[in-house]
């Protein structure tokens, strides 16, 4: 049976497009460009998937969003806007999944198979957190896991991420750490995330040697000097988690 997505965005030119690119992909496809019309349709529909944009006039989606949780919990929601994926975090948090509209749509079809297909036979592909302040550092870091197969996810501070992990750690196969943070320093929140949640795989990314890194953090998982190549890097995230079947299968 077919899977149903429910597009949720004011904007005509990014309904038709989405609308589009998901029929060609083999789903049924509805769209609503404000939150009443889509709550009705919430009612109405038997909807498995929904691409929520956040800014849409008068009401936005993150009031969408609280109704599906609490009437709906059944249906999956992928967060669709201009906002970086930080910023969307933030103002909605504990979605499925986050989608930045400057990143490529092919991105955003893999979201969606990712969160809405059962793949049973395929393994799913990983998930990786990325806590860094430095921008540029995260944005490198996204691109080049999303680009090697895994799924990444990326905060600036380790503060804003706590309330996220919350809801997502059963989610998360492995978070990259950097130490030198303005609000919350890396060792300390090292020492709650692991004391919160032991079995979680943390890399200590940062601009310090290792040698100095494990001062910091002895018990780390593994450790990755940024000053090192992109092949050492992806080595140790493939030690700790495995390359994903689904990037390998598109090498192939």
């Amino acid at each position: 049976m077919k899977k149903t997505i429910l597009i949720v965005d004011d904007e005509d030119r990014i309904r038709r497009v989405y609308r589009q690119l998901f029929k060609r992909q083999g789903f049924n496809v509805l769209a609503a460009a404000d939150v009443l019309d889509a709550r009705d349709m919430l009612l109405k529909e038997d909807i498995d998937l929904v691409l929520l944009d956040i800014n849409m006039g008068e009401i936005n989606g993150d009031i969408l969003y609280e109704v599906a949780q609490s009437f709906h919990k059944d249906i999956k929601v992928i967060v669709s806007s201009v906002y970086s994926l930080e910023d969307q975090k933030e103002l909605i948090a504990g979605a499925d999944d986050y989608y930045d509209k400057s990143d490529s749509l092919r991105i955003l079809v893999n979201k969606v198979k990712n969160v809405l297909l059962d793949n049973s036979h395929v393994q799913k592909r990983r998930n990786i957190l990325v806590i860094d302040d430095d921008k540029k550092v995260r944005l490198i870091f996204h691109k080049l896991l999303n680009n090697s197969g895994y799924h990444s996810s990326e905060f600036g501070d380790g503060e804003n991420v706590l309330q996220y992990l919350r809801k997502q750690i059963e989610k998360i196969d492995l978070i990259i750490l950097d130490l030198a943070m303005p609000k919350i320093a890396g060792e300390d929140f090292f020492e709650e995330i692991k004391t919160k949640y032991p079995d979680t795989k943390i890399i200590i990314a940062s601009n310090y040697p290792v040698d100095t890194q494990e001062a910091f953090v002895f018990d780390a998982d593994d450790y990755y000097d940024k000053s090192d190549g992109i092949a050492v890097f992806l080595e140790k995230v493939k030690r700790l988690i495995g390359a994903n079947e689904e990037c390998c299968q598109r090498k192939a």
